[in-house]
C-alpha cells in the first residue's frame, strides 16, 4: 500500500485540495456549515483519504452527548467513500498490568467506532499527566489500547517530537514501540517552533518544517509504510486561497519514493538487508 499525500486543513481552507497534487485531506469539523462545505468540495475531486477529526475527547466527558453534538458527522461519514475519522483522546496512562483502566479506554473507543459506523477511527493519546518519568509507560499503554481496540494510529510526528525534546525521550524508539500494534496509521506532519513564554517545543502550522520532523517521517515509514493510509501536511491558507505547502508536498512524495525503493531493494537482495543492519555479507 502505497500512502497517499496530502493536507490538515482548516474547514474554511477546505480549497486547497483542489492542487492535482493532493490525494488526501484531513479536516477538523465542529459545525453543521462545515460539514456541507467539505461535502461541496471533496465531491468535485478524486480523493483517495478524508479524514474528518472529531476533536478532543477526554474519559470524564459525557460520551453520548459528545457523538450526538457530532451527528452531522456520521451522516457524512456514512455517505463518504474513503472516508474515516480520528479524535485525541487525554488520558493518563494506566500502569502495566492495570486491565481495568486498559478496558475502560478499549470500551469508550469501540462506542465511538459504532456510532460511526463501519469507518476506520485512528486515535492519538494525549497523556494527562507530562510526567518526565512517563514516556515509557505512555508508549506501552498506547501500543496495548491500538492491540486491543484495533483502531488505526494518529502519529502526530512534530507533536511526538515537540514532546521528546520537553519530556526528554527518544521520538524513535517510541514509533517503533507502538507502530507494530497498530492495524492502519494516518501521519500528521507539521513545524515546530520553541515558545519562550512557556519555555517548551511547540507545534505550529506555519514556518518550515525542521529536518528533525522530516527525519521522523522517514523513520515511520521505514518501519510502516505497508500500513501507512496517508500523509497530511499541516496547510496555511493565504489570500487568493492559496496553501502555503506545495513544496512540503513534493518534498513528501520524495521521502515515500526513496522509502520504498530502499524496501525494494532490500527485498530483492537479502544480502543488502544483512550489511545494512550488521555490517556482514550474507554468504552462499
Amino acid at each position: 500500500m502505497l500512502p497517499v499525500i496530502g493536507y490538515s486543513l482548516p474547514p474554511h481552507a477546505i480549497e486547497g485540495v483542489s492542487d492535482p497534487a493532493v490525494e488526501a485531506v484531513d479536516v477538523h469539523l465542529e459545525t453543521v456549515s462545515d460539514v456541507e462545505r467539505v461535502v461541496a468540495v471533496t465531491g468535485r475531486y478524486p480523493l483517495g483519504v478524508v479524514n474528518l477529526h472529531l476533536g478532543s475527547l477526554s474519559l470524564h466527558d459525557n460520551l453520548e452527548q459528545w457523538c450526538a453534538d457530532r451527528q452531522a458527522i456520521q451522516n457524512l461519514v456514512a455517505t463518504g467513500w474513503g472516508t474515516t475519522v480520528s479524535l485525541s483522546l487525554t488520558v493518563q496512562s494506566a500502569e502495566s498490568g492495570d486491565e481495568e483502566s486498559l478496558n475502560r479506554v478499549v470500551r469508550v473507543l469501540r462506542s465511538v467506532e459504532r456510532h460511526f459506523g463501519a469507518s476506520r477511527l485512528y486515535v492519538e493519546i494525549q497523556p494527562a499527566i507530562k510526567d518526565p518519568a512517563t514516556p515509557q509507560r505512555d508508549a506501552d499503554f498506547l501500543a496495548a489500547v491500538l492491540a486491543q481496540s484495533g483502531c488505526g494510529w494518529l502519529l502526530n510526528v512534530a507533536e511526538l517530537h515537540a514532546r521528546s525534546r520537553n519530556v526528554g525521550f527518544d521520538a524513535y524508539d517510541q514509533i517503533a514501540e507502538v507502530l507494530p500494534a497498530a492495524s492502519n496509521v494516518l501521519i500528521r506532519v507539521s513545524s515546530v517552533r520553541f515558545e519562550k513564554r512557556i519555555g517548551a517545543v511547540v507545534t505550529a502550522a506555519e514556518g518550515a518544517i525542521p529536518d528533525e520532523v522530516w527525519s521522523l517521517l522517514r523513520h515511520a515509514l521505514m518501519l510502516g509504510s505497508h500500513k501507512t493510509r496517508a500523509v497530511v501536511i499541516a496547510g496555511r491558507e493565504l489570500r487568493g486561497g492559496a496553501i502555503l505547502r506545495q513544496s512540503d508536498l513534493r518534498h513528501t512524495r520524495f521521502i515515500i519514493d526513496r522509502v520504498q525503493g530502499r524496501q525494494r531493494m532490500l527485498r530483492q537482495h537479502p544480502g543488502v538487508h544483512d550489511f545494512l543492519v550488521r555490517g556482514v555479507h550474507r554468504r552462499a
